[in-house]
């Protein structure tokens, strides 16, 4: 695991989820907080997406008064 929480290979490789589970629950915290801090590392190998996939988590946060990005950059 790496410094900012990332987990990867030994050879620096990628890691996916383990289940839709998982996955499912990153959006969602996701969708909770106002930012998503990454390292410089992250952003120039890994095809970063941070938008909010699912239209009902989008509608929660802008219903708890939290702002959408560009909503072009909410879809994965």
């Amino acid at each position: 695991m790496t410094v900012d929480g990332k987990v990867t290979t030994k050879n620096y490789a990628s890691v996916d989820f383990t289940s839709r589970e998982d996955k499912a629950d990153l959006i969602r915290q996701r969708a909770r907080g106002d930012a998503v801090l990454v390292g410089h590392g992250t952003i120039e190998n890994d095809n970063v997406r941070l938008g909010i996939p699912r239209e009902d988590l989008r509608k929660e946060r802008i219903a708890r008064g939290q702002p959408l990005s560009d909503p072009g950059d909410c879809f994965e």
